[in-house]
């Protein structure tokens, strides 16, 4: 009883750690892509609207995210303001229904529950950060993969003697069309699943025409949307793209193991098609776990087609490596733990040895994960306190880029019908007040570039003398001001040598660095510039420059 317990409080524990940190740092504000996708929905269509209803269809670039836009909207009927904070946090759900399928899919094994810890150690960690502290993703590109898990168990388990399994099946693929834009992939996959199951011609023929259907108005969503994507050609590119898309799990030190991604991408790939085949050549069929685990990694492998496809041929291989993918190998390397497990009959000791080496590995590249964001999550705070800030009080929003779009119209009309109160910080309440400053030395330059889409001018700062605070609450900004606008920009530090970090607890080398672009200012007058220590519910420290001067 007591090593059941054990058990169970081990495998539990990354998802106690996972939410405890989302809880300490998720925050109700916009985080760029919230802004087209909800804010926008909820202002034309709050309150309801019946002839606003095509709305919830407008499509955001390649994907109709209708799921993220219902929470949105469902949340201000229930609570009168929209709150990100607990989106986000419900959001990170999908992720435990994701992990519970894969549960009940373990069970089948009859191994003791210990052995399913590795799946929670490599699930629950923040490599794909940038998803899971991201409003829209998390309601788009994480849900799909619950949609999937769920109308993919339904499917396979379905039969005569339980007909609504599959009708829930075909609804949940539907949804899931209509989530993210991969979710279309669901649709082929159901089809191949009935094919291999045998079943009906009734079946197929309705799962056939109500996914015809259901692509055709996805398509006429989508029909007025421009994509500039471009399309990856070279065959060598895609599939050293797909397997680097499925292993990128294994670049545990964000780029220095980016060499590790394809070739691990390979093992999980060739792996799992080797167990399969092996359990397909002895019984001439595959087990329902084992066939549910490899239909979960055709869609991952699919995912990683279509945007190896969509996105290498402007941003190279290194767009395969973002933070807003990673949560797929994750999953790829979680389900080929599983396949190993449930597809092969292992002596005791060999199954203990798997299980040391997933863990193990799994924990160490858990470990590092926390250490590589954790600083990185105050800098994404002040920026999306930032980004608000000059929405607010300036109008503005992606200041470092040429000609950004318009978005801060979308945060205003909701802002201003007082459905969006965001976080209650002081600096947010008022412009800021710059008064008493504290005169330091700072070093700075106009740096300029030949970007067409980047600002050309950008001063590059840096206080050398000023440390970084790493407390709940406190927040660094760079302040350029003249007499009418005051911008706000992040401050940012250097990270210390992990070396640095164990020996001492210094996670930021001494001293505050910052660029401000200047393209979308008001060039007007003459500006000064600050730097601003805030504590979010109380007062700061203001330093200004002794030598900066900027005049228009």
């Amino acid at each position: 009883m007591q090593r059941n317990l054990l058990a169970c409080f081990l495998v539990l524990f990354p998802i106690i750690v996972y939410f405890s940190y989302l809880f300490c740092f998720a925050v109700n504000l916009p985080n760029t892509d919230d802004l087209p996708a909800i804010f926008d929905f909820i202002g034309q269509f709050y309150p309801f609207k019946s002839e606003k209803w095509p709305a919830l269809f407008v499509p955001f670039r390649e994907h109709v995210v209708v799921l993220a836009k219902i929470a949105a909207y469902v949340q201000l009927l229930l609570q009168g303001t929209l709150n990100l904070k607990i989106l986000i946090l419900l959001g990170n759900l999908f992720w435990v229904g994701v992990a519970y399928r894969l549960y009940t899919i373990f069970r089948q094994t009859k191994l003791p529950l210990i052995y399913f810890l590795p799946v929670t150690l490599i699930l629950f960690q923040f490599q794909f950060a940038e998803t899971a502290f991201w409003t829209m993703a998390l309601w788009s590109n994480v849900a799909v993969l619950w949609l999937l898990g769920e109308s993919l168990h339904l499917l396979v388990d379905s039969n005569n003697k339980h007909k609504s399994q599959f009708r829930w099946a075909l609804l949940l693929a539907v949804l899931a069309v209509f989530t993210n834009g991969n979710g279309v992939l669901i649709l082929p996959m159901g089809l191949v699943i009935l094919w291999l199951k045998k079943e009906n011609i009734q079946k197929m023929a309705v799962w056939l025409l109500v996914s015809v259907a259901t692509v055709y108005f996805y398509l006429q969503c989508r029909q007025n949307i421009n994509s500039d994507y471009g399309i990856a050609s070279n065959l060598k590119v895609i599939l050293l793209g797909v397997f680097a898309f499925t292993g990128s799990y294994a670049d545990v030190v964000s780029g220095s193991f980016r060499w590790l991604a394809a070739p691990v991408g390979l093992l999980i790939v060739v792996g799992s098609g080797w167990v399969g085949i092996k359990n397909y050549s002895k019984r001439t069929f595959l087990p329902a776990h084992l066939f549910k685990l490899l239909a979960f990694l055709g869609f991952i492998l699919a995912t990683a087609a279509a945007t190896t496809l969509l996105r290498t041929g402007f941003n190279g291989l290194d767009a395969l490596f973002l933070g807003r993918y990673r949560h797929y190998s994750a999953l790829a390397l979680a389900i080929f733990y599983l396949v190993l497990l449930g597809g092969i009959t292992w002596q005791p000791q060999k199954a203990k040895m798997i299980l040391v080496a997933f863990s193990a590995f799994a924990l160490v590249a858990s470990a590092l994960s926390y250490y590589r964001d954790w600083g990185y999550r105050y800098f994404q705070q002040q920026e999306l306190t930032a980004d608000t800030y000059n929405m607010r009080f300036n109008n503005r929003l992606y200041l470092h880029r040429q000609q950004p779009q318009p978005l801060e119209n979308y945060f205003r009309q909701v802002a201003d019908a007082h459905i969006f109160a965001g976080e209650p910080y002081k600096i947010l309440q008022k412009p800021v007040a710059l008064t008493s400053p504290i005169p330091i030395k700072m070093n700075w330059e106009i740096a300029k570039n030949q970007s067409l889409d980047l600002c050309n001018e950008v001063i590059e700062v840096e206080a050398e003398a000023v440390e970084y605070s790493l407390k709940n609450g406190h927040q660094s900004f760079w302040v350029l001001s003249n007499t009418k606008n005051s911008y706000l920009f992040s401050g940012t530090a250097t990270k210390a040598s992990p070396k640095q970090f164990i020996l001492n607890g210094t996670y930021f080398k001494k001293g505050l660095k910052g660029e401000i672009p200047l393209c979308q200012i008001v060039k007007q007058g003459e500006y000064r510039l600050y730097l601003l220590h805030t504590n979010n519910q109380a007062g700061g420290q203001l330093y200004v420059s002794t030598d900066f001067k900027l005049r228009f």
